[in-house]
Order: structure tokens, then sequence, then C-alpha cells
């Protein structure tokens, strides 16, 4: 089963086939796989997804029938919520249009220690189900979406890039200040989740863009990366496996992040994989670097070849898994969705290994 296959790729052990881990939200797939419709009954869908694809490990896992359905449309305000929806597939983005803070003064005064909305209890509550839904046919990660550069720049009650700049530039002992408590937040909630029966746990920051860095790597050294091991050091000490994962090319800190503690890397296809596993591919973890672009612009016949590029250059890695780096929502042609998955079970097999030319 997957899930044992998953289990057996995150201790470096030998497994039968490279595994998979897709975040699939492509309704029509899930409807043509599965059997059933996901916006009518999301939970059985994936459930009856999962274990037909025979997916080691997935974050999609609904654990409601109530979903965000936003039809054709590209996405819908909210004006209750002071939000909007962008579409993904069953599933839909949400975003704040609410602006949080108003003066330098109220972003230094803050402290998120006391802010009740940024405690996990609820995520903690959501994955326990999500498992349980997909029993022992897939692994379901813990995710911690903000490790702690994501509490500067996402919005809701959270900072935004405008006024980032700002206080790098203006006020720079503030702001890591302001880091320093929001560190202690993370430290406090890895503590939690740490309690919980977790297998893997993937640390999210987004650190860069396609072009690279969204800022200096020096910079992101002294403020930010100083903190992961004090932050991932709950879930290392439960000797729970860490992953690092952020958008776009990060390989300028790829090195820092695993001397800091890190047991895998999550990279998309800006980063050189090929580089990447010849460092690291004996003794960490590797996931993704499929190119979402290929999915959805590209031929039947491209898709295959990128698969068999990340086969070749991945495959014989212990800790390799497939993944899309742009995920799989609504918009990828539904024949590259299949020819996706076929060319991942044909050419991830390892005994014995495929002829990849």
């Amino acid at each position: 089963m997957g899930y044992d296959r998953a289990l057996a790729a995150l201790n470096l052990e030998g497994t039968d086939r490279i595994p998979s881990f897709e975040t699939v939200d492509h309704p029509d797939f899930i409807r043509e796989v599965s059997g059933i419709d996901p916006y009518k009954h999301p939970i059985k869908a994936y459930a009856a997804l999962y274990k037909r694809l025979d997916m080691d490990m997935a974050l999609l896992v609904p654990t409601s029938n109530r979903i965000v359905n936003i039809g054709r449309r590209g996405a819908v305000v909210n004006a209750d919520e002071k939000a909007a929806y962008t579409k993904w597939g069953v599933t839909a983005s949400r975003w704040s249009m609410e602006e949080p803070f108003h003066t330098m003064e109220e972003i230094l005064d803050y402290d998120p220690r006391q802010d009740p909305r940024l405690g996990v209890s609820e995520n903690i509550i959501s994955w326990r189900r999500a498992q349980e839904i997909v029993k022992e046919t897939t692994l379901v990660p813990a995710l911690y979406y903000t490790s702690l550069f994501m509490f500067l720049i996402m919005r809701d009650y959270k900072i935004g890039w405008r006024w980032l700049a700002r206080l790098v530039y203006t006020r720079p002992k503030d702001l890591d200040k302001l880091l320093a408590r929001f560190a202690e937040v993370s430290i406090r909630n890895v503590e939690a989740w740490s309690k919980e029966d977790v297998k893997v746990f993937i640390f999210h920051d987004d650190l860069a863009s396609y072009n690279g860095l969204v800022m200096s790597s020096n910079w992101l050294r002294e403020h930010v990366l100083r903190w992961y091991k004090k932050i991932w050091e709950p879930a290392k000490r439960k000797g729970i496996k860490v992953i690092f994962v952020s958008d776009g090319n990060y390989s300028l800190l790829i090195d820092d992040i695993v001397r800091l503690g890190a047991d895998g890397l999550m990279i998309d296809h800006t980063v050189n994989l090929q580089e990447v596993a010849e460092k690291y591919g004996k003794d960490k973890l590797i996931i993704g670097n499929a190119d979402g672009g290929v999915l959805t612009f590209g031929t039947e016949r491209e898709v295959v070849s990128e698969v068999r590029r990340c086969v070749s250059q991945g495959g014989d890695c212990p800790g390799y898994f497939f993944k899309v780096g742009e995920d799989i929502p609504y918009n990828v042609p539904l024949s590259n969705v299949r020819a996706y998955f076929n060319a991942c079970r044909k050419y991830g097999l390892r005994n014995p290994h495929p002829d990849i030319v």
C-alpha cells in the first residue's frame, strides 16, 4: 500500500517503485478515477481516488463535504468575509481583502503570541480526520505553512509586502524583535504538533520566486534561517522527518537548510534536480521537480518526457518522490493528467529499473 511505501521511502529504504506525493485538485480526473462526483461527495471521492491511484502521500484530503464551489468563474468575492476565492479545482484558494495594519506602530506593537488565530489546534484536528479518512492507503503529512517568513508576507493578521519593505529599510532592529515573537509562536505550534503521531512534517516558507530569492541570501540567513533549527527542534526531538519547501528557486539556501537539520527538500522545476540529487540524494529526501507548465501547456509526449527526466535525475535516490511543483489543478488538460500518472507508474518502477534515454 502507498502508506507503507511512503514510510519506507521516508526511511531511505528500498521501494518497488518511486512513490508519489501529489496534490490533485482536478475535478474531471477525480470523477473519472473515483467514479464519484467530487463536488457532491468530496470525502468519498478523494478516498477512492487515492486508493485507486495507490497514492503514497497527499496533503489534500477534504474532511468536510462543505466546499467552496465557484463553478466556471475564475474567482468570487465574499463581501461579508472581506475575502476573495480563486478557483483551483474542487477547492478554492482564499485571499484576504482586508488591510490589518494601518501604521508602523500598530505593526510593531502587535504581539502574535497573544493572537488566538495563530494556534494550530483546528489544523491538528483536521489532520487527524484526514488520516482517518484515507486510513492505511495514503500517508498524510503535517503541514506548517507559516514557518516564519510567511508571517511577514501574508495578509489577514499578518504584515504584507508593503509594510515588510518599510520595516526592512527603516526599522531593521524592530523587525528582528517582531520576527523573534513570530518564531516563539512557531516553536509553540510545532511543540503542539509534535505530540501527535506525525511521521513527516512539511515546513513551508516562500523564500523565492521563479527567478530566485525574494531577499538577499545574506539577509535571509541573518534574519530568517537562523530561527529554523529552533523551530524544527521539537519535531526533530520526536524523530519526525522535517522537509522544507519554498516556491521558486531557493538553490542558494539549500546547503544552509540541510545544515540546519532538514531531512528533505521539496523543489519545483526551477531548482536543478540533478545537482541536488548528486549532492544529497543518498541521505536526504527529495520531493518534486516535475514542471506544472509542461502538464498545462505541453503535449502528452512532452509530459511523458518530463516524467522520464525526473526519473533519470532523481529516480536512483531512495528518498525521491514524484511531485508536480505547481500541483494538478482544474486547468490541466485531462489527457495530460492521465499521461502523467501513467508515465509515473510505468517509468517509476525500480525492479527492474527501466531503460531511461
